[in-house]
């Protein structure tokens, strides 16, 4: 399967779809980063300040990094031809990175505060762009010789005219000859799958941590890990002194930055400052409840009149349940005497008769009200007359 590295053509040049591809990722990333310093209160104004600074320096990082390590004499015109190929993501990295450090020394801001909010984005980018190596028939692993195995997206075929020094020797010890393509381990895929994973843990790091820097820590150990295991079978590697460039700086920042994120929580919990959000926001939740039941109790309290005891609360609650009962009681039998009565034909009658039901509802509440009423100043009545008699009796 074989796609056209030339995407489209506008006025007379051809766009390679390399380059729509990373700018593709490079663009859902400033999105991601953009929403992401929004939920952490962090100006956006700094995304957008840091996007116009970072991009163009990763991309010169990333360039720089490929034409030092790669074994290729290039001319000054032969460094800009990025959409070739020939950028190295770690490059890109340390561009980017240099180019967040001066604008936080600038600007006075603390570099993790930005930094955990760009590297989601940096990782998403990466995930994406990396199937800009597919449409260049590049970033692939180790010679496919098992029949079985030749199928996308574990082997990628690639045409004889992609073939590295490595790629050909390996196709020459084994098939005697250099063919028209050969299947090679799709590592660009394994990557980008692998970096989706990464972003899912790097948002759930970021969302429900309090401890700032960790979410950069993480993009390291966890990217550095994948790369560490990818690098090894890849057949187009950047080689330094015999060795994986690459390797050993992913086991280089898997150390640094593991060892930093141990420290991280370490001070944090010697502060006492909360390492997860989410018991919190338990916590937090809780305590609101119980102010809101203090705060109930309050209003109630100071609705009771001075000189109230005790005993006359209970007394008056115990009364109040009663008469509540009884009244709902009254009530249910009222509703269930009408129930019994709707039987409805049809569904226009059915809400002819559900209207007239609660009508009849709303009469019989009255009418229990007046009925409470009368009974109470009866009561009262009852309650002066004996008193006043009493008092004339006292008199005679």
């Amino acid at each position: 399967m074989y796609i056209d590295s030339r995407g489209f053509e506008i006025f007379g040049h051809f766009v390679n779809w390399y380059g729509v591809i990373i700018a593709f990722g490079m663009a859902l990333g400033v999105v991601l980063a953009y929403n992401l310093a929004k939920k952490k209160g962090v100006s956006t104004d700094n995304i957008i300040d840091l996007a116009l600074i970072c991009i163009p320096s990763a991309i010169i990082g990333a360039r720089l990094y490929y034409c030092i390590f790669y074994e290729h004499d290039y001319t000054f015109w032969e460094f800009f031809k990025i959409w070739e190929g020939g950028l190295a993501i770690y490059g890109g990295v340390i561009g980017g990175a240099i180019g967040v450090i001066i604008y936080c020394l600038i600007k006075k801001i603390n570099f993790f505060k930005l930094a955990d909010c760009i590297v989601p984005a940096l990782i998403l980018g990466q995930a994406i762009g990396r199937w800009g190596n597919f449409t260049n028939k590049e970033a692939y692993g180790s010679l496919i010789t098992d029949p079985s195995l030749q199928w996308f997206p574990f082997g990628v075929l690639i045409p004889s005219n992609n073939f590295t020094d490595v790629a050909t020797d390996a196709v020459l010890n084994f098939y005697g000859y250099i063919p028209d393509s050969a299947w090679f381990m799709a590592t660009f895929f394994y990557e980008s799958m692998w970096n989706f994973l990464v972003l899912g843990a790097l948002l759930f790091i970021f969302f429900k941590t309090n401890v700032r820097g960790l979410t950069t820590c993480g993009y390291f150990v966890l990217y550095g890990l994948g790369r560490l295991w990818i690098e090894g079978l890849r057949m187009d590697s950047l080689y330094f002194l015999g060795l994986r460039v690459s390797q050993w700086l992913s086991l280089l920042l898997i150390l640094v930055f593991l060892g930093l994120a141990i420290y991280l929580i370490v001070r944090a919990k010697k502060n006492n400052e909360p390492i997860f959000n989410f018991k919190q926001k338990a916590i937090a939740g809780i305590n609101d409840n119980a102010n809101a039941l203090k705060n109930i109790d309050a209003n109630n309290l100071q609705q009771v009149p001075q000189g109230t005891t005790e005993s006359d609360l209970k007394i008056e609650n115990t009364s109040n349940e009663s008469t509540i009962l009884n009244d709902d009681n009254q009530l249910k039998k009222t509703e269930n005497e009408n129930k019994e009565e709707f039987k409805p034909d049809n569904k226009k009658q059915a809400e002819l008769e559900q209207i007239k039901v609660e009508e009849e509802n709303k009469i019989n509440q009255q009418n229990k009200n007046e009925i409470i009423n009368k009974n109470s100043n009866k009561t009262i009545k009852e309650v002066k007359a004996k008193t006043s008699k009493t008092k004339i009796n006292k008199q005679n």
